[in-house]
């Protein structure tokens, strides 16, 4: 008797989906109310310039940089885990740049959404996971 992948329920395929729009837009949901954000800290707007780019590039280099290791992590403890703690991390870096307070705080909301979003190899290889091959290039689409 031989056992293929365990079949992807709508609701879990939903739930990636749902993760996977998340990730892409909590790097770029953020980028059209950054400089009121950082206006509130900084009057030269060249300096507020600089800060922008700042935050902005530190969520999508520290993405960068987890990627790999968020994808061998989710091969060794788990897919489900590793998109909780990942979604964990996205919320606590949401709140810091709510929060704000100091320029300090909103560039370590960024840091720690961007180490913590990148989860792309884990919800790629939950879809592979559960999908047969055949509707992989559906499911990916």
């Amino acid at each position: 008797m031989t056992t293929g992948p365990p079949r992807a329920t709508t609701r879990s395929l939903w739930l990636i989906y749902v993760i996977a729009f998340l990730n892409l837009a909590g790097g770029t949901i953020v980028l059209p109310v950054l400089p009121f954000i950082v206006r509130k800290h900084v009057n030269d707007p060249a300096v507020v310039g600089v800060w922008i780019g700042i935050l902005a590039s530190s969520f999508s280099f520290c993405a960068f940089l987890s990627a790999p290791a968020f994808g061998k992590l989710s091969d060794r403890v788990g897919r489900k885990p590793v998109l909780f703690v990942s979604r964990l991390g996205s919320v606590v870096g949401f709140v810091l740049l709510g929060v704000g307070g100091a320029l300090w705080v909103l560039l370590l909301g960024r840091v720690i959404d961007g180490l913590t979003v990148g989860n792309a190899g884990a919800y790629m290889s939950y879809i592979a996971d559960v999908t047969a091959p055949e509707e992989r290039a559906k499911r990916f689409g």
